[in-house]
Formats: C-alpha cells, sequence, structure tokens
C-alpha cells in the first residue's frame, strides 16, 4: 500500500514537473518571437522633408518722387503784411517797398511756386485777398507796383539798391533769395487778380 502511494506521488510530482517545464519553454518562445518582430529602435527614421524655402518678399520700390508733385503752399498772410498800411509817396515808402518785396522774395522760394498748379497758387492767393477789407485789397493794388519793381531790382541788379537795402535793415547777403522763376510764378498770379490804375492811397 505504502508502495503505491509513493508511486503515486512519483508520478504526480514528475507530471507536474513536466508541465512547468513546457509553460516556461513557451513563454521563452514567445518572448524571443516578440523581440524578433519589434522594430529596432536604432533604425533610422525617414528623414522630415525640409519646408522650401520661401523668398523673402522684396518690399516695392518706393516710386521716386515727382519733381513737378505739388507742395503744400502755406498761409501768404505774414509775407503779404509788409504790402499792407503805407502807399506811394507816404513817409519811408521806399524802404517800406524793399522790405516788402524781400518779404514776397522769400515766400516765393519757401514755397517753391514754379512747382505749383496755377491755379492752386491762385485758389491760395485768392482766399486770403478775398478776406481783406476792401481799402486794403486797394492798398495792395497801389503798392504792388513798387514791390514788383523792386523785387525785380533785387533779382538783377542788387548792387544798385545796397543803400535802400541797408537803411531797410536786410542783409544784402540773404538776398534775393529767391529764383527767378519761383518769382515769376507769384508775380503772375498778381498781375492777373489785382486791378489796374487804382486811385492814390
Amino acid at each position: 500500500m505504502m508502495v503505491m502511494k509513493r508511486s503515486l506521488a512519483l508520478a504526480l510530482a514528475g507530471l507536474l514537473l513536466v508541465g512547468l517545464l513546457a509553460g516556461c519553454g513557451r513563454r521563452s518562445t514567445s518572448a524571443a518571437s516578440s523581440e524578433s518582430q519589434a522594430p529596432s529602435s536604432s533604425e533610422s527614421q525617414p528623414a522630415s522633408s525640409v519646408p522650401a524655402q520661401t523668398e523673402a518678399s522684396t518690399p516695392s520700390a518706393t516710386p521716386d518722387e515727382d519733381e513737378n508733385s505739388v507742395l503744400t503752399i502755406s498761409d501768404p498772410a505774414a509775407a503779404f503784411a509788409s504790402c499792407l498800411g503805407w502807399g506811394p509817396g507816404s513817409a519811408g515808402s521806399s524802404l517800406k517797398s524793399v522790405q516788402a518785396a524781400a518779404d514776397l522774395l522769400a515766400w516765393a522760394e519757401q514755397n517753391q511756386l514754379s512747382r505749383q498748379g496755377p491755379d492752386l497758387l491762385a485758389g491760395v492767393f485768392g482766399r486770403w485777398y478775398d478776406g481783406l477789407e476792401p481799402l486794403q485789397q486797394e492798398n495792395l493794388a497801389e503798392v504792388w507796383p513798387l514791390v514788383q519793381a523792386d523785387a525785380a531790382a533785387l533779382l538783377t541788379a542788387k548792387s544798385d539798391m545796397l543803400p535802400r537795402i541797408q537803411d531797410a535793415g536786410l542783409d544784402p547777403n540773404l538776398l534775393p533769395g529767391c529764383t527767378v522763376k519761383n518769382w515769376q510764378a507769384l508775380e503772375d498770379v498778381l498781375d492777373s487778380r489785382l486791378p489796374k490804375n487804382v486811385g492814390e492811397y
């Protein structure tokens, strides 16, 4: 009886051992198979596509400034102030005429009047002129021939006017301070707008 129990125990132990060995073998085979199927981490990945470089946008070229482009014309009130309040034959009129001519020459040059459209210049002057009192308009028309003549002399024969220039307190080195073209642009507007043959101031 004892022999049979011992033989049965040995048989069961043998079966158990065989089962354990079989299970370990399957796990080893499965693990090996999994390792062989897993992709190697050292495999090179496909190179990422390099985005094409976009050419830097070229800034649009700044168009050249038009040499004849319209500029801004400043208020003529200050420039023409020296043309008002005196008349031909009045005390100091010869010096006041030189001062007025110098002021108008400087304004014509400052605003580059030869580059302005004639309609624009006429409009700027016209708005200022229309705002004057009737007596001031008449006064301007009366002194304009004197101022016009002195401006022309400053442009063409300044040396002949040196005594008057100095007596008026002006710097001869700064005169005429204007080109003939810029002065003529202003001259044309005044000649066309101011009345002729006005009475004495």
